[in-house]
Protein backbone atom coordinates (compact mmCIF):
# COMPACT_ATOMS: atom_id res chain seq x y z
CA UNK A 1 0.00 0.00 0.00
CA UNK A 2 3.14 2.21 0.61
CA UNK A 3 4.34 1.94 -3.18
CA UNK A 4 0.48 3.06 -4.10
CA UNK A 5 0.19 5.98 -1.78
CA UNK A 6 3.93 7.20 -3.36
CA UNK A 7 2.68 6.62 -6.56
CA UNK A 8 -0.75 8.39 -6.43
CA UNK A 9 1.05 11.49 -4.76
CA UNK A 10 3.52 11.93 -7.41
CA UNK A 11 0.69 12.23 -10.46
CA UNK A 12 -0.34 15.13 -7.92
CA UNK A 13 2.44 16.39 -8.09
CA UNK A 14 3.38 16.13 -11.97
CA UNK A 15 -0.34 17.43 -13.34
CA UNK A 16 -2.05 20.28 -12.58
CA UNK A 17 -4.62 20.15 -9.52
CA UNK A 18 -6.90 22.21 -11.15
CA UNK A 19 -8.73 19.13 -13.18
CA UNK A 20 -11.03 16.96 -11.67
CA UNK A 21 -10.17 14.56 -14.19
CA UNK A 22 -6.98 13.98 -12.18
CA UNK A 23 -8.63 12.64 -8.78
CA UNK A 24 -10.32 9.90 -10.72
CA UNK A 25 -7.76 8.75 -12.50
CA UNK A 26 -5.02 8.81 -9.20
CA UNK A 27 -8.06 7.07 -7.15
CA UNK A 28 -8.05 4.37 -10.45
CA UNK A 29 -4.31 4.17 -10.12
CA UNK A 30 -4.02 3.68 -6.09
CA UNK A 31 -7.74 0.76 -6.30
CA UNK A 32 -5.32 -1.08 -8.85
CA UNK A 33 -1.92 -1.59 -6.88
CA UNK A 34 -3.53 -1.67 -3.73
CA UNK A 35 -3.87 -5.78 -2.78
CA UNK A 36 -6.94 -4.83 -0.81
CA UNK A 37 -10.08 -3.53 -3.18
CA UNK A 38 -11.88 -0.40 -1.97
CA UNK A 39 -13.29 2.73 -3.05
CA UNK A 40 -12.97 6.15 -2.64
CA UNK A 41 -15.21 9.02 -1.90
CA UNK A 42 -14.90 13.09 -2.53
CA UNK A 43 -16.03 14.04 0.97
CA UNK A 44 -14.49 18.04 0.23
CA UNK A 45 -12.62 19.31 -2.80
CA UNK A 46 -10.93 22.79 -3.24
CA UNK A 47 -8.34 24.95 -5.02
CA UNK A 48 -6.42 24.31 -1.60
CA UNK A 49 -6.90 20.58 -0.23
CA UNK A 50 -8.89 17.44 -1.68
CA UNK A 51 -10.37 15.47 1.41
CA UNK A 52 -11.54 11.73 0.29
CA UNK A 53 -12.60 8.82 2.26
CA UNK A 54 -11.24 5.44 1.50
CA UNK A 55 -13.15 2.19 2.59
CA UNK A 56 -11.02 -1.15 2.58
CA UNK A 57 -12.96 -3.67 0.78
CA UNK A 58 -10.76 -6.63 2.27
CA UNK A 59 -11.06 -4.96 5.88
CA UNK A 60 -14.47 -4.58 7.59
CA UNK A 61 -14.92 -1.32 9.52
CA UNK A 62 -11.70 -0.11 8.43
CA UNK A 63 -11.77 3.83 6.45
CA UNK A 64 -9.54 6.10 5.98
CA UNK A 65 -9.78 9.69 5.26
CA UNK A 66 -6.79 10.62 3.19
CA UNK A 67 -6.48 14.71 2.91
CA UNK A 68 -4.09 15.98 0.25
CA UNK A 69 -2.76 19.42 0.61
CA UNK A 70 -1.75 20.97 -2.84
CA UNK A 71 0.30 23.88 -1.82
CA UNK A 72 2.44 21.65 0.83
CA UNK A 73 2.40 18.79 -1.28
CA UNK A 74 1.38 17.09 1.43
CA UNK A 75 -0.77 14.20 2.32
CA UNK A 76 -2.30 13.60 5.87
CA UNK A 77 -3.89 10.06 6.55
CA UNK A 78 -6.63 9.81 9.41
CA UNK A 79 -7.02 5.86 10.52
CA UNK A 80 -10.33 5.06 11.68
CA UNK A 81 -12.35 1.89 12.55
CA UNK A 82 -15.55 3.39 10.85
CA UNK A 83 -15.62 6.86 9.81
CA UNK A 84 -19.02 7.86 9.15
CA UNK A 85 -19.65 11.53 9.44
CA UNK A 86 -16.93 14.05 8.17
CA UNK A 87 -17.23 18.05 8.08
CA UNK A 88 -13.99 20.30 7.26
CA UNK A 89 -13.68 23.60 8.24
CA UNK A 90 -14.08 26.51 6.03
CA UNK A 91 -10.22 27.95 6.81
CA UNK A 92 -9.72 23.97 5.73
CA UNK A 93 -7.20 24.15 9.00
CA UNK A 94 -9.56 20.98 10.84
CA UNK A 95 -12.07 17.87 10.58
CA UNK A 96 -14.80 16.99 12.13
CA UNK A 97 -16.02 13.12 11.92
CA UNK A 98 -18.07 10.50 13.70
CA UNK A 99 -17.33 7.07 14.01
CA UNK A 100 -20.07 4.03 14.27
CA UNK A 101 -18.28 1.55 16.28
CA UNK A 102 -16.82 3.52 18.85
CA UNK A 103 -19.49 6.01 18.86
CA UNK A 104 -18.37 9.41 18.97
CA UNK A 105 -16.95 13.46 17.35
CA UNK A 106 -13.38 14.19 16.87
CA UNK A 107 -11.84 16.56 15.53
CA UNK A 108 -8.61 16.70 13.60
CA UNK A 109 -6.29 19.68 13.67
CA UNK A 110 -4.13 19.78 10.98
CA UNK A 111 -1.98 22.84 12.31
CA UNK A 112 -1.32 21.35 15.31
CA UNK A 113 -1.69 17.77 13.87
CA UNK A 114 -3.50 16.55 16.76
CA UNK A 115 -6.99 14.56 17.32
CA UNK A 116 -9.54 15.68 19.96
CA UNK A 117 -12.53 13.42 21.14
CA UNK A 118 -15.54 16.15 21.76
CA UNK A 119 -17.93 13.66 22.45
CA UNK A 120 -18.45 10.04 23.21
CA UNK A 121 -22.09 9.84 22.01
CA UNK A 122 -23.85 9.04 18.85
CA UNK A 123 -23.32 12.80 16.98
CA UNK A 124 -24.42 13.76 13.39
CA UNK A 125 -25.07 16.39 11.70
CA UNK A 126 -21.72 18.14 11.30
CA UNK A 127 -21.48 21.79 11.08
CA UNK A 128 -18.63 23.97 11.29
CA UNK A 129 -18.81 28.13 11.86
CA UNK A 130 -17.97 30.26 9.19
CA UNK A 131 -14.86 31.09 11.41
CA UNK A 132 -14.23 28.03 11.76
CA UNK A 133 -14.13 28.08 15.70
CA UNK A 134 -17.31 26.63 16.79
CA UNK A 135 -18.68 23.03 15.42
CA UNK A 136 -22.25 22.40 16.23
CA UNK A 137 -23.97 18.85 15.86
CA UNK A 138 -26.59 16.62 17.33
CA UNK A 139 -25.88 13.78 19.58
CA UNK A 140 -28.53 11.47 20.46
CA UNK A 141 -28.82 10.81 24.60
CA UNK A 142 -31.27 8.24 25.82
CA UNK A 143 -34.55 9.46 24.43
CA UNK A 144 -33.30 13.12 24.07
CA UNK A 145 -31.93 14.49 21.12
CA UNK A 146 -29.88 17.81 21.91
CA UNK A 147 -28.48 19.77 19.26
CA UNK A 148 -24.50 21.05 20.57
CA UNK A 149 -22.69 24.45 20.17
CA UNK A 150 -18.96 24.07 21.01
CA UNK A 151 -15.79 25.69 20.45
CA UNK A 152 -13.09 23.65 18.05
CA UNK A 153 -10.91 23.23 21.29
CA UNK A 154 -13.41 21.65 23.37
CA UNK A 155 -13.02 23.68 26.13
CA UNK A 156 -16.62 25.02 26.10
CA UNK A 157 -19.80 22.75 24.78
CA UNK A 158 -23.10 24.01 25.12
CA UNK A 159 -27.02 22.58 24.23
CA UNK A 160 -28.55 25.05 22.55
CA UNK A 161 -31.64 23.01 22.02
CA UNK A 162 -33.34 19.49 22.94
CA UNK A 163 -36.37 17.61 21.43
CA UNK A 164 -37.63 13.66 22.34
CA UNK A 165 -36.51 11.46 19.52
CA UNK A 166 -40.55 11.01 18.74
CA UNK A 167 -40.55 14.81 18.27
CA UNK A 168 -37.51 14.75 15.80
CA UNK A 169 -38.87 11.90 13.27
Amino acid sequence: MKKSKQMIFKIFQIVNFTSISILFFGCMVLAQMSKDPFWSEVVKSTKDYLLLKQVTAGTPNRNILVVIRFAEKKENIILSEDVNQVAVSSDGNKIAYTECKENGLWIYDFVENKTLRISDKLCYSLSFSDDSTRLSYLSVEGDKINLYLTTTDGKQKDIIHTMSAKEYR
